[in-house]
């Protein structure tokens, strides 16, 4: 079954408003710069928990490396995969221009120790990939810090059925959690594309009610008031 449009609401001012009938004119066929969220069961996809009440997801990735026995040093630390999101099938081919920014939530599980922690992640979209590796500072202390990355794909087209995963791997000498699927954690990877169509506009008094198409069919009931889409 196609689901062939969704209806977001958004009361805005008379001066709000025709700024927003510019927007929509303007985005036909235009790249929209949008979020792919991190979710529990290793989905990635648009949505994520809107109530910043609610707790992040979190995994802790237990870091690998040998200890000597005698001196207590750690040395010859190995990355260890935190795991792999994927999309599932879209609605419908987008483009796609090859701009693509990581961020991810972490918190270093202090044992003493400097961790040294790294993060590699890459991106596969359909036959291509991108990937990049950053050395994090470690925070020494327990708070949870936000690394952010960046690195262009060179890719022009996604089919609807493509995959498209992104692939989390860790190095360092103290065990690492990482948190994703919530409004403050928002953990994922940012696109620049046009999945998202704009289909009509009406508008009556204040409200203005856009009949929007998504290559991603999202719940814009939970994403209301979180998403951050700059066309």
């Amino acid at each position: 079954m196609i689901k062939t449009h969704i209806v977001a609401k958004f009361i805005v001012s008379s001066l709000l408003f025709l700024v927003l009938i510019m927007i929509i004119s303007t985005s036909q066929g235009e790249d929209t710069f949008f979020h792919l969220n991190m979710k529990d069961g290793n989905a990635l996809i648009p949505e994520t928990i809107g109530n910043p009440d609610t707790p992040a997801t979190n995994v802790t990735i237990e870091a690998e490396y040998y200890q000597d026995p005698i001196l207590e040093t750690r040395t010859n630390k190995d990355w260890v995969s935190a795991g792999t999101w994927t999309a599932p099938d879209r609605l419908f081919n987008f483009t796609w221009h090859g701009g693509l920014a990581f961020n991810l939530w972490f918190q270093i599980n202090q044992e003493g120790y400097d961790a040294d922690p790294e993060f590699r992640l890459r991106f596969h979209a359909g036959g291509g990939s991108g990937s990049v590796t950053l050395s994090e500072t470690d925070p020494d202390n327990n708070d949870i810090i936000m690394a952010y990355f960046d690195v262009n794909v060179g890719i022009d087209r996604i089919g609807k059925n493509d995959t498209l995963a992104l692939e989390i791997e860790y190095s360092g000498y103290e065990d690492c959690t990482i948190y994703f699927d919530n409004v403050t954690y928002d953990s994922g990877v940012t696109l620049d594309s046009d999945f998202m169509r704009p289909q009509s506009i009406e508008a009556k008094d204040n409200e203005v009610v856009v009949d929007i198409c998504d290559a991603f069919d999202t719940d814009w009931a939970e994403v209301a008031g979180f998403w951050d889409i700059r066309l």
